[in-house]
């Protein structure tokens, strides 16, 4: 089984089980914490998105540049002083964000959340553990990086998985038996965080080619990836505005528990970019070797290849969220508040959020060719238009508006930027990614769970619901895959070799 195949099924893997438990623990959250405390969760969420602006873009070029050295004959030395050189950058970073997050926590909580149960007082102590428990978990997506520039996914997998079974069991533990409380909550994850990122830069140290000599910090290699890096953080500003903005002017808009409504479908819709990232993590350091290598001919099949596979499981899981929501939620939280307050968000955002999922294997080309120039000046654009747009729509809509705006600006990445992206890399190959790669297997799950829900418009609580919905969805998948050229090809070779 090729490398490729193996970090995406490990990244499927650990995808799943990141979201079946997170799935499963939320209702618990729900019932515990309830729901204002759990919007500030989302805020929690959404603070740790922001700060990916202070990643510099060092992650991704971490990735990029150790695939690129595994796929040549240099010295093995300087991947260890790569490694060495980022963590001198990433660590202090970690220890500015808890300072910040602590100094303006008290006014984030009495001018910015509004809260209704809660103190500012304990708003502000909820926030101050947050910023500790995103500094302590910060150089963790460094060493991913590494582990994915290596492909080494199997081992980051394993990693990430254990540390969500340990994370999701101590605050279920903590919750339970000691203190139903939000700090007692965010006490749990500091204490994970640190423990997984002191384990995976361990793991990352002995999976790294030896030396002859310690690693060091080299101002050359710095200056190598200046200009990639910086590209990255260009793209990694606008992106956060593009993927937050939603979340920080609701937080500010609405009641905090108003505010967990929407966090509930953007969880949801979430998992859905779950099933994306197996993709973008797994193809994105082959990409970057192909290219390295000069193998044109090899990257173009398994570009089309891959992007034919993720619409697939794209199109599959985001049309039954898209039509089944209401069903979904009260079958998952047994809420029916809930459930009749997030089912339209989470249509709006999942139509969004899948439009989104086709574009980032197009966009893993771009950094494959170090090319990160289109996507900074795209997302500048759409943040100009975005931002208003979701305020406005915010202010009118609520929750549903800012989730309309999401759907709107990504449907504008597919129909204007996909263009333009394969005009400059792969010209010629625009047509054959609408044509063969996106709109047969997208046509099939629509028409799939269409006809479904004329048949079965609404789906019954409890086991005899969860049945059906995992029937349509089987089903979606089956029908959707079967539309693909590539999914079909490796069907019919596998019964070909079953035969013989």
């Amino acid at each position: 089984m090729s490398s490729v195949r193996v970090n995406v099924i490990a990244n499927f893997g650990g995808q799943a089980l990141s979201i079946l438990i997170g799935l499963l623990a939320m209702p618990i959250y729900l019932r515990i914490l309830g729901i204002e405390s759990y919007g500030l969760i989302g805020f929690y969420l959404s603070l740790q998105a922001v700060f990916i602006i202070l990643d510099l873009g060092l992650s991704s070029t971490l990735s990029r540049e150790l695939a690129r050295y595994t796929h040549s004959e240099d010295d093995p030395n300087i991947q260890r002083d790569l490694v060495r050189t980022l963590e001198w950058l990433y660590w202090p970073i970690g220890a500015l964000i808890a300072v910040l997050v602590f100094a303006v926590s008290g006014s984030i909580a009495s001018h910015w959340l509004k809260t209704v149960a809660l103190t500012p007082a304990e708003t502000a102590n909820a926030i101050s553990l947050m910023g500790l428990a995103t500094a302590l978990q910060w150089p963790f997506a460094l060493y991913q990086g590494g582990f994915r520039g290596i492909e080494r996914q199997v081992t980051l997998n394993l990693l990430s998985g254990g540390a969500v079974v340990l994370r999701t069991l101590a605050c279920l533990l903590v919750l339970v038996y000691v203190s139903p409380t939000l700090p007692a909550f965010l006490a749990c994850q500091i204490s994970v965080a640190a423990l997984q990122t002191i384990v995976s830069r361990t793991l990352l140290w002995r999976l790294l080619p030896p030396g002859n000599r310690s690693p060091k910090f080299s101002r050359e290699l710095l200056l190598k990836v200046r200009d990639f890096s910086l590209g990255l953080t260009g793209i990694s500003i606008v992106s956060l505005l593009l993927m937050q903005s939603d979340k920080i002017i609701l937080s500010s808009i609405l009641p905090l528990d108003e505010f967990g409504y929407y966090t509930v479908a953007a969880t949801v819709a979430g998992a859905l970019s779950s099933t994306v990232g197996p993709f973008f993590y797994s193809l994105y350091p082959r990409y970057s070797g192909l290219v390295a290598a000069g193998e044109t001919s090899a990257l173009i099949d398994l570009y089309h290849a891959s992007n034919q596979w993720i619409t697939v499981c794209v199109a599959s899981v985001a049309t039954v969220l898209i039509l089944y929501s209401r069903d979904l939620l009260l079958m998952w939280t047994h809420n029916p508040t809930v459930a009749a307050n997030s089912s339209p968000i989470l249509s709006v955002l999942v139509i969004g959020t899948a439009l989104n999922g086709l574009v980032h294997l197009p966009y893993a080309l771009q950094l494959a060719y170090g090319s990160t120039r289109l996507a900074f000046y795209q997302n500048l654009i759409a943040v100009v238009l975005f931002v208003p747009s979701v305020w406005w729509l915010a202010h009118h809509y609520g929750g549903v508006g800012a989730a309309a705006a999401w759907a709107v600006l990504n449907l504008g990445y597919v129909l204007i930027s996909i263009p333009i992206m394969h005009r400059r890399l792969l010209p010629g190959h625009a047509g054959i990614w609408y044509r063969r790669d996106i709109l047969p297997p997208v046509t099939a799950a629509l028409l799939v769970v269409g006809i479904a829900k004329l048949c079965f418009p609404t789906l019954p609580v409890g086991l005899p619901g969860i049945l059906a919905l995992a029937g349509i969805g089987a089903t979606t998948l089956i029908a959707s895959g079967l539309a693909s050229s590539s999914v079909r090809s490796v069907i019919s070779n596998r019964l070909l070799h079953n035969r013989i």
